[in-house]
C-alpha cells in the first residue's frame, strides 16, 4: 500500500523529530520535513502531499503568504493543520487561518517531558490519519432532461472564500434569480468577506437581512451567530438559536426551511468544507422539491467533507470542478432546456 505522504514545516528539530517518530510509529505514513516557508512554499507547489502540518511561526515565508499560495494551486490541495506555540495562539489568529483555507489549528504540546508532549503528538497525528481515510466516490445519478432553478442556494465552509469568490467572479451582474449564499465562518470575518466579494464581483453582494425579498442579481450571505431561513415568495428570516452541526449558520437549517416553506425550483452547490452540513438538507430539498444539486470535485477541494457526504449518499446530481461550475450555474439559471 502507498505511503500517505505528509509535509512538516517547523524550524524546530526537537518537533520535527516528533513527528517522524509518531508517523513511524503509526504506520504507512512517510513524513517529509522542511525548516522554513520558503522550502514549504516550493515542496507544495511540485508535490502531492495528502497533509501539510506548518508551524504558524515558520520562518523564510509568512505563514499567512504561505496560506494564500496554496488556496492558488489548481487541483488537489494538502489538508493544512497550523500549530502555534500557546503565546503565540489567540482566537483571532486562528479564525484568520481557518478562514485562509486551513483544515484545523492546535497548540503544539507543551507537556514536561517529551513522552507526555509524544503521546499527545500521536494522537494528533492519527486524527489527521483518520480524517484522510477516503472511500471511492460513488457515480452521479443521471442528470434531468430539464431544470430551471428559480433560487440557488450554496453551502460552504473551509476553502469557502477563495471558492466563492472564484465562482462569483464569473457570474454576470444580471443573474437571474437570488444566490444564498451559507459559509461558516465566524462572526467578525463574514462582514469582511462580503465587502471583498462585492469588490470582485458584477452581482450585488449584501450581508441577508430579516424580512427582506430575494432578489435576482443579488448575492446574500447568512450573517455569523445565526441562522438564515427561506420562506414564501423568497423571503429571507433571520433566527438566532442554537447551532445545528456545530455550526452556526447552518446550510440544513437554509435547505430544509425552503423544502418546508419554497414554492419553486432549487439549485443546491456544496463547495469544499469539513463534515456534513448540508447532506441532509439537499436530501429534503430533494424529497420535497424540484432540486439539481452540484458538489465541487474532490481534486478542486480545499476539504472533501461536505461535497463527499452528499456525493456518496448519491445525492448529486453533478460533480464539477471549482472552475466549471459558475458556466453549469448560468445554464441551469438560465433557460436552457438541458443539465450539464
Amino acid at each position: 500500500m502507498e505511503k500517505i505522504k505528509i509535509l512538516v514545516a517547523d524550524a524546530s528539530s526537537v518537533y520535527r523529530q516528533m513527528f517522524v517518530s509518531a508517523a513511524e510509529a503509526l504506520g504507512n505514513i512517510a513524513v517529509y520535513c522542511v525548516t522554513d516557508g520558503r522550502e514549504a512554499q516550493e515542496n507544495i507547489r511540485y508535490h502531492a502531499y495528502a497533509a501539510a502540518v506548518i508551524d504558524a511561526e515558520i520562518p523564510g515565508v509568512n505563514v499567512r503568504e504561505l496560506m494564500r499560495d496554496i488556496s492558488r494551486i489548481r487541483g488537489q490541495k494538502p489538508v493544512v493543520i497550523i500549530v502555534a506555540r500557546p503565546s503565540f495562539a489567540s482566537e483571532a489568529f486562528y479564525d484568520e487561518m481557518l478562514a485562509l483555507g486551513a483544515y484545523d489549528c492546535v497548540t503544539k504540546p507543551l507537556n514536561k517531558n517529551y513522552a507526555e508532549n509524544f503521546e499527545t503528538m500521536i494522537r494528533g497525528l492519527s486524527n489527521i490519519m483518520d480524517y484522510l481515510k477516503k472511500t471511492p466516490t460513488q457515480a452521479s445519478p443521471p442528470a434531468p432532461q430539464k431544470f430551471l432553478a428559480d433560487i440557488v442556494l450554496i453551502a460552504s465552509s473551509t476553502g469557502g472564500p477563495s471558492a466563492l469568490g472564484k465562482i462569483l467572479a464569473q457570474l454576470d451582474g444580471d443573474f437571474p434569480v437570488p444566490i444564498l449564499i451559507v459559509q461558516h465562518m465566524p462572526l467578525h470575518f463574514i462582514d469582511s468577506m462580503a465587502d471583498s466579494l462585492n469588490l470582485k464581483c458584477r452581482l450585488n453582494v449584501k450581508i441577508a437581512c430579516h424580512g427582506e425579498e430575494a432578489q435576482a442579481g443579488t448575492v446574500y450571505i447568512a450573517p455569523g451567530k445565526s441562522h438564515m431561513k427561506l420562506g414564501p415568495k423568497k423571503k429571507i428570516a433571520i433566527e438566532v438559536s442554537a447551532p445545528v452541526n456545530g455550526v452556526q449558520p447552518s446550510a440544513d437549517v437554509l435547505f430544509d426551511s425552503a423544502a418546508e416553506s419554497f414554492n419553486g425550483a432549487v439549485l443546491a452547490v456544496v463547495l469544499t468544507g469539513m463534515g456534513r452540513d448540508g447532506a441532509a438538507g439537499v436530501a429534503r430539498l430533494k424529497e420535497k422539491l424540484n432540486c439539481y444539486c452540484i458538489a465541487q470535485s474532490e481534486r478542486t477541494c480545499v476539504v472533501y467533507g461536505m461535497p463527499r457526504s452528499v456525493a456518496e449518499s448519491g445525492l448529486a446530481d453533478a460533480a464539477l470542478d471549482l472552475e466549471d461550475i459558475p458556466a453549469a450555474m448560468t445554464k441551469l439559471c438560465a433557460g436552457k432546456n438541458s443539465a450539464p
